[in-house]
């Protein structure tokens, strides 16, 4: 390690070989990869160093992940391919500075952290990884950092650019999100570069007959196969963006709605495609437990951008405040309709069945609301 980073003098060799003892201390690595694999662990100091030294030229550490996720995804033997995006709160503890909070949902609790945005395989196999300090949020961060990043580096075979100057509603690849990338705006925008959307619909309308669920085999990321009850329609936006709406009827009678832009996928493999973001999410689980995912690499602090936009504090807690009202005032009107409504077959004065008053069950309801 020492004379990795010429600190061992001239006689020790600075290139990478097989493990063995050195001359005068220390311990060479066969490689990057093998570097945690030695007869001994390094000291975290010297860990850092050697971070230290790889970093300095600014941008080879995001050279050296673009040539390597560039072959990973290379090897994929897929036509159709995934790619999952989503963020992960890492929690910081410290007091060198003030990070904004965010909620961390494994906990339930809100801290102060930041934000870092994975790009993965469908297996979960890491392609990119995004820090952002001050959080722009999950439909931003796709347009700004995520998608240039695919659009130049992901692979586009002969076949695939064929298939997409004969069809108009070919897809390029697939972007798999959760509810916070919701936007009809940014669906549309990729659309036109051809890039395909899947994520869960956020607004839900009426649930769908049961009769129009039909029973699927469909085989998951991890090769087992299940029998799922699935249904699917057409539906047109306000922006006239068309869309295909899926939902999963489950066994207690909860329809999840799924949305895509992928017009290719047969309706089994895509509903396999939505549910293997749980391997992105065992990933996280995976690196935090055994590598130390939540770790810092350093305790150095570097200055934020003068020009980085931030949310006014004073304007988030008024448009909490606003949100709190709204959902009261939506609970009302939902009261209102339900007791005020009373049947012709019973007394005006009872509510439903007759059996309790109207104006205490009207009471009770609305301080539970408020």
């Amino acid at each position: 390690m020492l004379a990795a980073i010429g600190k061992l003098g001239a006689p020790a060799p600075v290139e990478f070989e097989a493990a063995c003892d050195v001359a005068g201390g220390g311990v060479l690595a066969g490689e990057w990869g093998r570097l945690l694999g030695l007869d001994r662990i390094p000291e975290v100091r010297t860990l850092r160093e050697k971070v230290d030294w790889l970093c300095q030229d600014l941008g080879r550490a995001r050279e050296w992940n673009a040539q390597l996720a560039q072959d990973w995804m290379a090897r994929s033997d897929s036509a159709d391919v995934y790619f999952y995006c989503d963020g992960h709160v890492r929690v910081y503890h410290g007091e060198k500075t003030p990070l904004p909070r965010h909620y961390v949902a494994r906990e339930r609790l809100c801290w102060r952290a930041t934000v870092d945005y994975w790009v993965n395989a469908m297996d979960g196999q890491p392609f990119l990884y995004l820090n952002q300090e001050v959080d722009p949020g999950l439909i931003q961060t796709l347009k700004n950092d995520v998608v240039p990043w695919l659009e130049q580096l992901a692979p586009k075979t002969a076949e695939q650019e064929q298939r997409l100057a004969e069809d108009p509603r070919a897809h390029w690849f697939t972007l798999v999100f959760d509810r916070e990338g919701y936007s009809p705006e940014l669906f549309a925008e990729l659309l036109a570069k051809r890039i395909a959307i899947l994520t869960y619909q956020k607004f839900p309308q009426q649930d769908w007959p049961v009769e129009q669920f039909a029973a699927h085999r469909v085989e998951l990321a991890g090769g087992q196969k299940v029998t799922l009850k699935l249904s699917e329609r057409g539906t047109r936006w306000s922006n006239q963006l068309w869309l295909r709406e899926m939902r999963k009827l489950t066994e207690s009678g909860h329809q999840a709605a799924m949305l895509t832009t992928n017009f290719s996928a047969p309706l089994p493999l895509l509903a396999a495609s939505m549910f293997a973001r749980w391997c992105q999410e065992n990933f996280f689980r995976y690196m935090r437990e055994q590598y130390g995912l939540d770790r810092l690499v350093e305790y150095g602090s570097e200055l934020i951008a003068d020009l980085t936009s931030v949310v006014n504090p004073q304007w988030r807690r008024l448009d909490s405040q606003i949100r709190s009202k709204t959902g009261q005032q939506q609970r009302l009107h939902l009261i209102d309709s339900r007791c005020f409504q009373v049947p012709m077959s019973h007394d005006v004065g009872h509510c439903g069945h007759g059996s309790t008053s109207l104006d205490d069950e009207s009471r009770r309801s609305m301080s539970r609301a408020v």
